[in-house]
């Protein structure tokens, strides 16, 4: 039953037209943006990077695996832009119509992946990178639990499974949509978990903010020196940020209900197997929260 839902997803982003592309820049820096091409793409990015538009002279090149390169003479940046497969979503099976899983079993996907088949909890969506079979199991074994917890539970569930898999000195989830006046600190891990639970966060504010205003993951690896990092939650709090990793809670439909983020991993910087570990629980959490 989650296959048809995972494959009814995948196919409503490619009658969309809608590829995700992974922007890196020189320093490690990256965002994940969804855009009908290339471009589309860096230009939804330039915000991330702290630019308005490219000016002066931009040389552009397409390597042999599909990779762009971006070089700004003038300013002296440089960015990668790789276009990803879809996106992995676990949705648990009570939250599924009978009816809607027969029509998706007859249907068939067209355009780029006519040929590939659609991507289930057994496959994982990223190429060259293995979500771990125990991620696997323990995200069925979760989406049932979340599909039946209140919102506040659902979030710390969630909490609880990624800090298991990914090892960070702190990790939270803020919630919030459209109608709401901020953002607000819902399920905290860390050493300043008490002062920052119950913590209300502006739209558009820190990297967390900005996260939700562009919809898409982005990992900064020297946040002291970011100056898009609302340094006044470190001041208030005594922690220290050094990477971060931000990735917005949508369901299929487009729908924002907040933020994952994760903080100063052990190994020092984010691997795409935590950027794919966090998008799959992230939207896993997004079906739960959507028919909360």
């Amino acid at each position: 039953m989650a296959r048809a839902s995972v494959a009814s997803s995948a196919r409503a982003r490619l009658n969309e037209g809608l590829l995700e592309y992974r922007i890196t820049a020189h320093n490690g820096d990256s965002v994940r943006i969804e855009a009908q091409n290339w471009m589309v793409a860096m230009g939804r990015a330039l915000p991330f990077f702290g630019l308005e538009t490219l000016g002066g002279t931009i040389l552009c090149t397409q390597s042999s695996a599909g990779i762009v390169r971006i070089h700004d003479e003038a300013g002296k940046r440089s960015w990668e832009l790789l276009a990803m497969a879809p996106k992995l979503t676990v949705i648990a099976t009570s939250q599924l119509d009978p009816a809607d899983e027969e029509t998706e079993e007859e249907e068939t996907i067209t355009g780029a992946y006519a040929d590939v088949d659609p991507p289930t909890i057994e496959m994982p969506s990223m190429p060259g990178i293995a979500i771990p079979v125990p991620l696997a199991e323990r995200l069925f074994e979760l989406s049932g639990p979340i599909a039946m917890a209140g919102p506040d539970e659902a979030c710390r569930a969630a909490l609880e499974l990624l800090v298991e898999l990914v090892e960070v000195e702190a990790a939270s989830i803020v919630r919030g949509t459209l109608n709401d006046e901020a953002l607000t600190f819902v399920a905290v891990y860390g050493p300043v978990s008490d002062q920052l639970r119950g913590r209300h966060v502006a739209f558009g504010r820190g990297l967390v903010g900005q996260c939700f205003d562009m919809g898409g993951t982005l990992i900064a690896h020297d946040v002291q020196a970011d100056t898009r990092h609302l340094a006044q939650v470190d001041e208030d709090t005594g922690f220290v940020t050094s990477a971060a990793l931000c990735s917005p809670i949508v369901d299929d439909l487009g729908m924002s209900y907040g933020v994952v983020q994760l903080l100063n991993p052990s190994s020092g910087r984010f691997e795409d197997r935590d950027v794919e570990i966090v998008e799959t629980v992230s939207r896993t959490l997004a079906s739960a929260l959507g028919t909360g």
